[in-house]
């Protein structure tokens, strides 16, 4: 494989962030490369690359001299279909199918009917004993052994794993590697991770990457090796969707009723709305949710007629129950940005109000925040400032006397508002939602903890924020409330802190 000035820049209304940066290398046909790089260093814009899942700004991947970033769509299936395999940190299998199915699918995808080769794999990476099982009731390092024998059953000509041992334990950490460097003898293995020790153990070849470039390869090749893969465009036959069907059935029996009673109920609910022709709350919120995107909803619980509570348990729940589903922790606090103290304005808050934990379900340019004194901004926020200041490119920001760096910036959707029509109090009400996470700044935990002490008055609330991009809505939150004053913490002491 040769990659060739391969480039990938992300081009906002504030930045230019290039993620890689005239990137080239050949990389050979076996052996177990290692990529190595801290985080928004450019290794998994790499690995997207190398996988076809996104295309570059400039540049190209050539195998056996043919480029791989055509304008074929479906050329472009094929080469993830057969050619590549992918290894992920979680893992990424189908809960409705067992141990096998889930194995015999990437077989069945390549309209192959040789399943005795799942049985070879299953030996293979030694998990035989629970080919019937269902993937939840087996460990986190069986599931990446079926991950890792998913990608072997198809014959795939390189096997791209990303972080491969990230949410495993140090035993089976050694159990994956010592796999990964027995397959290496015949096929390309390319792990991307930020584990120098495994990297040092393990790995034929280190290539180090940093601020988009490489900066370090350890054993660089002059040539490319490989040769012009067979390309089988990936298929599901009818009979295939009907057995999945089934099996969604068979291990969600209580929502496939659900569903099965929804659906039934749709014509009599339909009928009862038809007699309600000119009014439509009901469905007008709804449809503005849609249009502006509005998944981030809060909802509170209280406790006593007064007190505000959260049940972690619960949130573990709601996470587990409802796929899509991610919770932003979030603490209410009081910025201020408009210090001219010029005429409020609706739309660009004067006030910056949340500090939020950094999840990265979110959309970010730049990089994550690591110090105590960086942090992040939305680009809603920067345009708040650029309002009430007249300040463009802002690369710092100044809390009670405190300078944060701004290293990375949250993309939101907020101009799909710029021209909305807030005299409707569905739009509002769909914008006020939606504050929540455009009017924020964005920390880990340590620099959450550094603003805190260094603000002299906040009022905290922590709260947790349902994103949901599943089918099911969900609305749930809960927060406890803090406030600080000169100093001091102030707390209701019926508020139960321990959950």
């Amino acid at each position: 494989m040769k990659i060739s000035n391969l480039s990938k820049t992300y081009v906002t209304k504030y930045e230019t962030v290039n993620a890689l940066d005239n990137v080239n290398l050949y990389l050979p046909n076996s052996g177990l490369v290692f990529v190595v790089g801290v985080s928004g260093s450019g290794k998994s814009t790499l690995m997207n690359m190398l996988s076809g899942i996104d295309r570059p700004t400039k540049g190209n991947i050539y195998i056996g001299g043919e480029p791989l970033f055509k304008d074929d769509e479906k050329q472009m299936f094929g080469y993830r279909n057969s050619y590549v395999g992918l290894i992920f940190q979680d893992y990424n299998l189908i809960d409705d199918l067992n141990v096998y199915d889930n194995i015999k699918l990437t077989l069945e995808l390549m309209n192959r009917t040789d399943y005795e080769v799942v049985d070879e794999v299953l030996k293979q990476v030694d998990i035989e004993e629970i080919k019937y099982s269902k993937v939840n009731e087996i460990s986190s390092g069986q599931m990446q052994r079926v991950a890792i024998a998913r990608t072997l059953v198809k014959g795939s000509s390189i096997i791209l794993a990303d972080e491969p041992t990230g949410n495993l334990d140090s035993k089976n950490e050694k159990i994956i590697f010592d796999l990964l460097k027995e397959i290496s003898k015949e096929r390309l293995v390319v792990v991307i991770t930020h584990d120098d020790d495994a990297a040092e153990h393990y790995s034929d070849r280190i290539i180090r990457i940093e601020d988009g470039k490489i900066n370090a390869d350890d054993n660089p090749l002059d040539k490319d090796q490989s040769e012009l893969p067979e390309i089988v465009e990936p298929k599901i036959k009818f009979n295939q969707q009907v057995r999945f069907t089934k099996g969604f059935i068979r291990n969600n029996f209580g929502r496939s009723l659900s569903i099965f009673l929804v659906l039934l109920l749709i014509p009599i609910i339909g009928g009862i709305l038809a007699s309600y022709a000119f009014f439509n709350i009901g469905t007008s919120y709804r449809i503005y949710q849609d249009k502006y995107n509005s998944n981030y909803v809060m909802m509170s619980m209280e406790f006593n007629d007064s007190d505000i509570y959260y049940n972690a348990d619960e949130l573990i729940r709601l996470g587990n129950t409802y796929a899509g589903s991610n919770f932003i922790e979030q603490y209410d606090t009081w910025v201020d940005i408009n210090p001219l103290n010029r005429k409020d304005n609706f739309f660009y808050q004067p006030q910056i109000t949340s500090i939020i934990i950094y999840n990265p379900a979110l959309e970010l340019v730049g990089k994550t925040p690591e110090k105590a004194n960086e942090i992040l901004v939305t680009d809603y926020v920067l345009a708040s400032i650029a309002f009430y200041q007249n300040k463009e490119n802002i690369k710092t920001l100044t809390i009670d006397d405190f300078v944060y760096d701004i290293v990375g910036i949250v993309q939101t959707d907020y101009e799909k508002f710029l021209d909305a029509d807030f005299s409707d109090e569905y739009t509002e009400l769909a914008f006020m939602e939606n504050l929540n996470i455009y009017n924020s700044i964005y920390t880990s935990f340590t620099g959450y903890f550094n603003i805190a002490e260094h603000m002299t008055t906040y009022r905290e609330q922590i709260s947790f924020l349902v994103r949901n991009d599943g089918p099911v809505p969900v609305r749930k939150y809960a927060n406890v409330i803090v406030t600080k004053n000169g100093g001091q913490l102030l707390t209701d002491g019926k508020v139960n802190r321990n959950n």
